[in-house]
């Protein structure tokens, strides 16, 4: 079976991670409020606060992954 595996660009990211940082909303407010779970949105928050210079540098394209089962 296949589904696609979103992923998120670096624009996003970032956008997502500062509503939290410096606006001072809540992980799980943003996360509700743009479609993901507050668990992503936290590993978003620490990887850009660790790093900021190379936060995200993964491709940000959707593609296919096979799921077993």
């Amino acid at each position: 079976m296949f589904c696609i595996r979103k992923k998120y660009d670096k624009a996003f990211k970032i956008a997502a991670v500062m509503q939290v940082l410096q606006e001072g909303k809540q992980v799980t407010q943003v996360a509700k409020a743009i479609g993901i779970i507050p668990t992503m949105l936290s590993w978003w928050v620490y990887e850009y606060q660790a790093n900021p210079d190379s936060a995200f540098s993964g491709s940000g394209i959707q593609s296919l992954i096979r799921m077993s089962r």
